[in-house]
């Protein structure tokens, strides 16, 4: 295959194709997740940056979620393309970087195929990417950030006299990584498996052929990696300020940041008897403070009630574990920050924050005098410190998502029905492009894929399925190759599977911390890893066959010429 870019550009319009065709999955009333990043986006575009703080349906959900993605979403209206459109282009620019820039070390063949499975990847026309949602995004830009990452390691490290265009490109993607990086940073905050993985592909790449590599390629190369530091410090900071412009709370969220994330960590590392390790704050973990603390007592009347609808929320991702349901797991969160609402109604944002300061404070205070005994804090506000945590828990969840990421099941997630005429419906479809769903299937209730793309997504699922297992089995002998170690494309392939593995062991602490066993699917916190998995499963099966190659013809060379020669 001499002329690989007509099988390339078949691919992408195939992606194309079947990506628009597949509508938007819209959660019309999800006013903790999906609706209150779409208002914030419709306060950005009409140039009230987030909106007023209380304003929401959840009072205190203005600042609980970075805008990263509301800023997307603002972003792309202008241009009339769905989310998901837009997304999957990113998604695509990325995949594209990445394969040009191996294209030398994978041949037209194989550079045709590592493009074609990322293009046509399952989990982008699955509907978790379909949904409006922030993971969307996160998935789009962790392939363009990797794709950034190695490209641009080759411009520093080609060889020959540096041109206006090579020094144009390398300019602009230094700013483009460093945008995405920072655009990563204020839509999630667990995205630092991504940042890793990027950074060790392009020192991946610059450490091939090092020993032809001066002094002044390095400090060029430094000097990019700087400037993408300056630029990922800098969108969180400009949000953090603008924010304590607008609210007066100098954070990126509230939720993470701040008072409550101090409070609620502190309120995790309080030993007591009792308490459970599925739990991140248990009753009597919660009693226990109640006793120290004046501004937690205030909440108790309204945190320690059976029908809160928090504890039948907590009680949803419970089932699996054989815990008895009787306690919040990881919706405490939510729970307080509505009992501090409730308590304090006219509350700004500053104050917000300054009633779980005063939490924080007063724990502090009794663990530093030794009416509380405390431990290590919680690795945040909804998991508990490492100690906590059950290993076979993590393990089980481990084992479930690499399962899941095997056979390419997301679950299901249906259609959430439409209110036509709703204040609700009107802003969606006002704030997102091409939201509007079909009658028949919002009538209807059905997956966005159950129109006529089913059939197309099953089948691209079977077939990637397939391939997963002799690719996978390649790079588990690879690894203990040592081909695979010295070989450029044999550390590509570890650093990818490293970050996918990574995120994998990021969301399986998480859920283990918090109570939740999702069983064995790809989940919407891991959908955005499966490109690197099924990248570094990719470049291992080059690598591998390679050798399997030559060691065969060695082989056969030696068996026709025998020890005395032709």
């Amino acid at each position: 295959m001499h002329a690989p870019w007509p099988a390339i550009l078949l691919i992408t319009a195939a992606g194309l194709a079947l990506r628009t065709t597949i509508p938007a999955l819209v959660k019309w009333s999800s006013p903790h997740d999906d609706e209150a990043l779409m208002r914030i986006a419709a306060s950005i575009m009409k140039g009230d940056w987030l909106g007023p703080w209380g304003a929401q349906q959840v009072p205190h959900i203005t600042l609980a979620k970075g805008p990263g993605y509301p800023l997307f979403l603002a972003a792309i209206h202008w241009t009339g393309l769905g989310p998901t459109v837009a997304a999957y282009l990113l998604y695509l620019g990325g995949a594209l970087l990445l394969a040009v820039t191996l294209r030398s070390r994978l041949g037209p063949r194989w550079f045709v195929a590592l493009y074609g499975l990322l293009a046509l990847n399952p989990v982008i026309f699955s509907t978790l990417f379909s949904q409006v949602y922030r993971d969307q995004l996160v998935t789009a830009l962790s392939l363009l950030s990797l794709g950034l990452g190695v490209h641009l390691a080759t411009l520093h490290s080609r060889r020959g006299p540096w041109s206006w265009f090579r020094g144009t490109g390398t300019v602009v993607e230094t700013l483009a990584l460093g945008m995405v990086t920072g655009w990563l940073a204020i839509t999630r905050g667990d995205v630092v498996w991504i940042t890793l993985a990027t950074a060790g592909g392009f020192l991946v790449m610059m450490l091939a052929h090092a020993a032809d590599k001066n002094i002044r390629t390095w400090l060029r190369a430094a000097t990019s990696a700087v400037v993408v530091a300056l630029l990922a410090w800098g969108a969180p900071f400009a949000v953090a300020q603008l924010n304590a412009r607008h609210y007066g709370v100098p954070l990126v969220d509230d939720y993470s940041q701040g008072g409550f994330a101090e409070a609620l960590t502190l309120w995790a590392s309080v030993k007591v008897e009792g308490s459970n390790d599925l739990i991140p704050v248990s009753a009597a973990q919660r009693a226990a403070v109640y006793e120290v603390s004046p501004t937690a007592r205030t909440l108790r009347d309204r945190l320690e009630v059976s029908d809160n609808p928090w504890i039948a929320r907590g009680c949803s991702s419970q089932q699996a574990t054989g815990v008895v349901c009787d306690d919040y797991g990881a919706y405490f969160t939510w729970a307080i920050r509505d009992a501090v609402i409730q308590e304090h109604r006219d509350a700004t944002a500053e104050q917000f924050q300054g009633v779980f300061q005063d939490i924080a404070d007063e724990i502090d205070a009794a663990c530093r005098t030794g009416e509380l005994t405390c431990g290590t804090p919680g690795l945040s506000p909804d998991v508990p410190p490492l100690d906590r945590i059950s290993k076979r828990a993590v393990l089980a969840n481990l084992a479930g998502q690499v399962n899941g990421a095997f056979s390419y099941y997301t679950g299901t997630r249906r259609q959430a029905l439409a209110q036509p005429g709703t204040e609700t419906t009107i802003l969606w479809t006002e704030t997102v492009n091409q939201v509007g769903t079909p009658a028949s299937l919002a009538a209807s209730g059905n997956q966005p894929t159950t129109i006529a793309q089913t059939s197309a997504v099953a089948l691209l699922s079977s077939f990637a399925s397939w391939l997963m297992f002799p690719m996978a089995f390649a790079a588990l002998v690879g690894a203990f190759t040592r081909r695979m170690w010295t070989s450029t494309l044999g550390r590509l392939s570890l650093v990818a599977l490293a970050g996918w593995l990574t995120n994998l062991l990021i969301v399986s602490i998480f859920f283990a911390g918090a109570n939740r066993t999702r069983g064995d699917t790809i989940q919407i916190y891991t959908m955005a890893s499966q490109s690197f998995l099924l990248t570094g499963l990719v470049l291992a099966a080059v690598v591998m066959s390679r050798a399997l190659t030559q060691r065969f013809l060695a082989l056969v060379a030696a068996s026709t010429t025998g020890p005395d020669g032709p």
